[in-house]
């Protein structure tokens, strides 16, 4: 018989985008954690897999200081150099008035009165007058210094910024690029020294910081921030997310069907956790039933999950590659996962074979990025996935295109 839904604990399904308060679930270690950090006066590097829920614990850790802290969000997404964190930086603190005055303050000199406009117009302004970016950037901060509560300024997405500083748009690492990260990782470091304990800076993103740096031999500009790690929910906290997921729904699971759900997750990515949910609870709504059973988790598995509606969810994880590796690497990437995903394992021997026309460096920092960012990791002396709703995925999606090393009469 199907379990009957539990409406003392409730969670809507959210599929996407960050969530905090009554939408978030788990991680109650995690917070209390970064809580400590924050009260201790550390600047914190959040490192963990894509789709984990990075930008998600890093506006409810704001969420339950406020308060006691102010938090400034700062999202890098589309930001190409350093004079646009300078302005991200600006524009941010517009939630909090008393603070955006000040902050405003900063450029009021070559703008004159702003307050009249909107968030684009205005960024468009402050951005036509940087000339030093590294000064406004040190007056903004001289300002939050000053604010009560004090500030922790959370930056998303700062990988992408200094991997675009770094590559450029032809993916390629030259010495005035170096320079230029550099610049901004020691303007960092140095502002993270001189406010110690005035200012919190939190930094994420949706690919590996760490490894963007180690490419450019600039991994010690990070040496101020404490590094932590952030895993996939562990399987008590998925488990109660799909019992809080159905209760909301009115839908009920099938003896062992939620326990099937994790099994083929592997890990259980809280997004992708959602994803499945989504799935299921359409499929059911479909067939106008209210329960569902384990052979419909396999179903929807097969037909949803490693389709089309499972290609919109994680085509993501091979787009992602070629911005953070560009389209050279990213191809040795791909060769890489697919060989990976047929046969079960990569060894080393047949990840050099698939590198041979490669730079020796290539498979290393390839290699660096596929564990940091939760595609692989090493068992024994093997690469193997991470996570099996990736593993299938990717299997059934190069199984016609990658031809394995045993079949072309190499063996690793």
């Amino acid at each position: 018989m199907p379990s009957k839904p539990k409406l003392e604990r409730s969670l809507p399904s959210d599929v996407g985008n960050w969530v905090h308060g009554d939408r978030f679930w788990g991680r109650e270690p995690e917070l209390a954690e970064l809580t400590e950090l924050i009260r201790d006066g550390a600047n914190i590097a959040i490192a963990a897999p894509r789709r984990i829920g990075k930008t998600s614990i890093m506006r409810e850790l704001a969420r339950r200081l406020e308060g006691e802290f102010v938090a400034v969000h700062v999202d890098l997404q589309g930001a190409a150099g350093p004079e646009d964190l300078v302005v991200e930086l600006a524009l941010a603190s517009r939630e909090h008035r008393e603070l955006h005055k000040r902050a405003l303050d900063v450029f009021r000199n070559a703008l004159g009165d702003v307050t009249q406009l909107q968030a684009r117009e205005l960024a468009v302004q402050i951005r036509s007058t940087m000339t030093d970016w590294q000064s406004k950037a040190n007056r903004l901060l001289d300002e939050f210094v000053a604010n009560t509560p004090p500030v922790v300024v959370y930056f998303d997405e700062l990988a992408i910024l200094v991997n675009r500083l770094l590559k450029g748009h032809d993916y390629r690492v030259t010495p005035a690029r170096v320079a230029a990260v550099d610049q901004l990782m020691s303007w960092l470091r140095a502002a993270s020294i001189r406010h110690t304990r005035q200012i919190r800076f939190v930094i994420a993103s949706s690919i590996g910081l760490a490894p963007v740096l180690s490419q450019a031999k600039l991994s010690a500009t990070l040496n101020t921030f404490t590094r932590f790690h952030l895993p996939p929910w562990d399987r008590e906290t998925a488990s109660g997310a799909l019992s809080a997921l159905a209760n909301h729904a009115r839908i009920g699971w099938a003896e062992g069907a939620s326990d099937a759900v994790l099994d083929r997750l592997g890990i259980h990515v809280p997004h992708h956790v959602q994803v499945f949910w989504r799935s299921l609870r359409e499929d059911a709504r479909q067939r106008k039933v209210f329960y569902v059973t384990r052979a419909d988790v396999e179903r929807v598995y097969q037909t949803h999950l490693l389709g089309s509606h499972g290609h919109l969810e994680l085509a993501h994880y091979e787009e992602r590659l070629s911005t953070s590796l560009g389209s050279e690497l990213a191809e040795l990437a791909v060769d890489l996962l697919s060989e990976t995903a047929i046969v079960g394992a990569l060894s080393i021997p047949s990840a050099r074979a698939l590198a041979s026309e490669s730079e020796p460096q290539a498979l290393r920092d390839v290699i660096h990025v596929l564990i940091h960012d939760g595609y692989l990791q090493l068992e024994r002396d093997d690469y193997v996935f991470a996570n099996k709703l990736l593993q299938d995925w990717w299997r059934a999606r190069h199984r016609l295109t990658h031809r394995p090393l045993a079949q072309r009469g190499t063996h690793g």
